[in-house]
């Protein structure tokens, strides 16, 4: 038998609280069916749309393979923050982020981990409030460069520098539409005080920002269309600890964030010339916890700058580093300080392993062209080559 009760049920948006005065002739009585033991959500039909029930249905669901934008550290369709004091690196690697989700090459290693490309036919939105247009344009040209992404990666960029375009604004409703039509992989705010509407400080004024970001978020097609939002953040005067509580307007800030990166900058001279990143928070919990990571931006054998990365826990399974060097070379082929850079491993040490390389017979040596110059390259060496073995590099000389 059907069990029933009668309900008065309030119009949509209408609740019942002291200011009413209590029940009044808006409210409808109707009949609803109960719930029972065995059937917990009859009758319940807001609440069957969005609850999961059973464990059939959890062990389902935890059985997913997790889809990251960047391995072990972003997962699509969510929010990330990166925090930091005034000129410490968080605009630098916000920007390489974007470079390596426009790249419509292969998968780039980025603080030696890989960032998947955003799916093709999808825009990189970024809202630059810190920097000015022709500032921000060879911030991403010089990211390009780095990363050895092909520039053509820039015509997928929607830049917005410097236009005091607002969370909530026209022109947010416009970005909004975009991701509506599913034509938006990431979107890019650079900064929260800069690009908020609010008091960039105040805890409940932050729950409405990040509201409305989110909303934007859920306004794609599918959840596959899902775009990620990446948002720069400063830290608190002084907050110097890494820790979360240092992020301004922290609470608010650290709690809807699904993941959240802490960078301090090593100052010498009062420039910056090395960054940490701590993990401070994920959204996923992978396998092995990302350690902190280091990197600095320096200049190569050639004099073109390069990403190193250092004190990193890049691919930190334990597996020797000539088998490192051959999962890089999977990809495809590399310089030297390709090598280095993406491994976080000095010069010296990849030459030793790419020495037991050659003998082993397992790489050879090809000619690559980077940034329209040619560079001595390494590659795989395909199983049906029989031929004699290449000549070991002479390392000695320090060139490609």
């Amino acid at each position: 038998m059907t069990a029933t009760v009668h309900e008065l049920v309030p119009p949509p948006g209408r609740f019942d609280d002291e200011d009413t005065g209590g029940i009044d002739g808006d409210y409808a009585c109707v009949e609803r069916i109960s719930p029972t033991y065995d059937e917990p959500l009859r009758g319940l039909d807001a609440l069957a749309a969005v609850a999961t029930l059973g464990r059939a249905r959890l062990h389902e669901l935890a059985g997913e393979t997790v889809e990251y934008v960047w391995q072990d550290i972003a997962v699509s369709g969510t929010i990330v923050l990166l925090a930091s004091g005034p000129s410490e690196g968080k605009t630098t690697l916000l920007f390489q982020i974007l470079i390596a989700r426009a790249n419509l090459g292969d998968a780039v290693w980025l603080l030696g981990r890989r960032v998947q490309p955003a799916p093709a036919r999808k825009y990189i939105v970024l809202i630059e409030g810190e920097h000015a247009e022709s500032s921000a344009a060879r911030k991403l040209i010089g990211s390009c460069a780095l990363l050895d992404v092909d520039d053509v990666a820039l015509d997928r960029v929607v830049l917005i520098a410097r236009k005091a375009v607002r969370i909530g604004s026209a022109e947010w409703a416009d970005i909004v539409h975009m991701v509506a039509a599913g034509l938006v992989s990431d979107i890019a705010i650079d900064t929260v005080a800069r690009v908020a509407p609010s008091d960039a400080n105040d805890e409940r004024e932050q729950v409405a920002v990040f509201d409305v970001v989110a909303q934007a978020i859920d306004a794609a097609p599918s959840p596959a269309d899902r775009p990620t939002v990446w948002a720069a953040a400063h830290t608190r005067k002084n907050g110097r600890t890494g820790d979360l509580a240092d992020v301004s307007g922290s609470a608010q800030r650290t709690g809807q964030a699904d993941t959240v990166m802490m960078l301090a900058g090593e100052k010498l001279n009062g420039r910056t010339v090395a960054t940490t990143v701590v993990f401070a928070k994920l959204r996923e919990e992978p396998a092995e916890y990302p350690a902190p990571v280091t990197y600095s931006i320096v200049s190569d054998d050639t004099g073109r700058k390069r990403l190193r990365v250092a004190g990193t826990s890049a691919r930190a399974d334990g597996s020797p580093l000539e088998a490192r060097i051959l999962t890089q070379l999977a990809i495809g082929p590399r310089t030297k300080s390709a090598l280095a850079t993406a491994l976080g491993r000095s010069r010296a040490d990849v030459d030793t392993a790419i020495t037991t390389l050659f003998a082993a017979r397992r790489i050879r040596s090809e000619a690559i062209t980077v940034g329209g110059r040619p560079f001595k390259g390494f590659a795989l060496r395909h199983r049906e080559e029989t031929g004699p073995a290449d000549e070991v590099p002479d390392e000695a000389t320090g060139r490609e």
